[in-house]
């Protein structure tokens, strides 16, 4: 994206100043189409984790789509000289990354052969990959163990969950 904001620069001879300019318009056509690569703080991550009751989730080829075009427009904005970061966007990704798989893989033990005979797999929900995907995220981007926990318990709420499961991990 850089050098297509440089290539634009020398071609046309346009200042700089206006890119962030372009940069947000861009986005902002984009966002036309998928307004759920806006940033709402933790409600996105809530929307991708499906972690509000009686709200629909997002099917899984939508959640793909999101990926790529959350990726792109990052790029877009960083490229173009808007103010904006890595870890609200890396998040996103996580999650609906995460989401993704999950919901691909039960759809695969669910609709498996007869003759493989999948069905006694358990398989977690597609939440638990949401969950674990944006985790793993955060944690390579601040590589801390214990805010990841911290993490865990800010978006789930379920202390039990995080604390008693990721204690053994924490002494190995």
């Amino acid at each position: 994206m850089l050098t297509l904001f440089d290539n634009l620069h020398k071609a046309t001879g346009m200042p700089k100043a206006s890119f962030p300019i372009l940069g947000g318009l861009s986005v902002g056509l984009i966002a036309l189409l998928y307004p759920e690569i806006l940033y709402w703080g933790f409600e996105n991550v809530d929307i991708l984790l499906e972690s509000r009751p009686f709200v629909k989730g997002l099917s899984t080829d939508l959640l793909l789509q999101l990926i790529a075009v959350k990726i792109v427009t990052t790029s877009l904005c960083r490229a173009s000289g808007l103010v904006g970061g890595y870890y609200a966007p890396s998040l996103f990704i996580g999650g609906a990354t995460g989401m993704a798989y999950g919901k691909l893989i039960a759809f695969a033990v669910a609709h498996s052969n007869p003759v493989i005979n999948l069905s006694v797999l358990e398989v977690a929900s597609p939440q638990a990959y949401g969950l674990v995907r944006t985790a793993f995220i955060y944690f390579f981007g601040i590589s801390c163990f214990l805010g990841t926990i911290m993490f865990f318990f800010s978006l789930r709420w379920e202390i039990n969950l995080i604390f008693l499961r990721s204690l053994p991990w924490m002494y190995k």
